[in-house]
């Protein structure tokens, strides 16, 4: 059975901005990577949006979802900052003992 760890990337923030409106305050290009623990510093609210997606990456092949190529682009709630979703494959995992990031 599959199970990818999954990166989550602020791909873009509307209005331009450099971070999003809401208290996490999200970056554009902040990286979070998801496997058995959930990422240290992700805003929740988006995280809860995201969840579904990263489920169906992290334990599939290809799902109904991966449309324009092999990642999942979706909007938190507010609308503010668009999450590009994509599975970490065996040649692109941290290398040297890295771990992803942990609560």
């Amino acid at each position: 059975m599959a199970d990818y760890p999954v990166r989550i990337e602020a791909i873009s923030i509307n209005g331009g901005k450099g971070a999003c409106k809401g208290r996490a305050r999200t970056r554009l290009g902040e990286e979070h990577l998801l496997h058995i623990h959930t990422p240290a510093g992700i805003c929740a609210r988006a995280l809860h949006t995201l969840y579904p997606y990263i489920m169906a990456l992290r334990f599939s092949e290809k799902t109904f979802f991966e449309r324009k190529g092999p990642f999942i682009e979706i909007y938190c709630p507010d609308g503010d900052v668009l999450f590009r979703l994509s599975r970490v494959r065996e040649e692109s995992k941290p290398k040297g003992g890295e771990k992803p990031d942990a609560v």
